[in-house]
């Protein structure tokens, strides 16, 4: 009966140690930002065998772009002009998706090493001070407000890269700007917030690794 009552007290400090764990302001940190890294490896590009370099200059190679080139007159873009604006869109968007790719491993080193940090902050039985707790739920709570917004621009590059194959040709040429155009948006955007991330990142670890030294 000891026995039993010894084994059943283990289990539930250890629970109780779990619970605290997982919901004091560190982990719920942790859990935030674990969230966000799983929706950021969700994050589609521009298929290259799709749409690339290639295909869009093919579209020059028309005899309806010198004719439109000599008609043209005033503000009004020549084909010729917008095909040249979609060139450069594309690489700006390939350039901003590479970026992201980076960024993406930078923020799942920067958790791993904060994960590390956080273990022997535990194991030292060390605690925040209140104005530490003030700071990390700042960012926790910043981050999951805009959780939702992120995980909404999942699969609406890839929507725009259907809707650019489905239009790709001289007549479309106004569409495929404005697609490309969003998907540069949409990517600015993870972009601008993965570099938060990584700085909230940062920021947590500079405060827990104070305690450490």
């Amino acid at each position: 009966m000891k026995k039993l009552w010894l084994g059943l007290s283990v289990l539930v400090f250890g629970l109780v140690l779990a619970s605290c764990t997982a919901t004091d302001e560190l982990g719920l940190f942790q859990r935030t930002v674990s969230d966000q890294i799983s929706i950021a490896e969700r994050f589609e590009a521009v298929p290259s065998d799709q749409v690339n370099n290639q295909m869009i200059q093919s579209l020059s190679s028309s005899e309806v772009v010198t004719l439109s080139t000599t008609l043209t007159t005033g503000d009004e873009m020549t084909n010729r002009e917008k095909i040249d604006l979609i060139l450069s869109l594309f690489d700006e968007v390939a350039a901003i998706h590479q970026d992201n790719v980076a960024r993406v491993e930078e923020v799942k080193a920067s958790y791993q090493t904060l994960k590390d940090h956080v273990t022997s902050f535990r194991d030292n039985e060390l605690s925040l001070t209140d104005q530490d707790k003030e700071t990390v739920t700042r960012l926790r709570l910043e981050f999951g407000l805009r959780k939702l917004e992120i995980k909404d621009t999942i699969g609406d590059v890839s929507a725009l890269v259907d809707d650019i194959k489905a239009n790709f040709n001289l007549d479309s040429l106004d569409l495929i700007i404005s697609d490309f155009e969003q998907i540069k948006d949409i990517l600015t955007f993870r972009n601008t917030f993965l570099i938060d991330l990584q700085a909230g990142l940062v920021e947590i670890d500079t405060i827990v690794t104070a305690y450490l030294q």
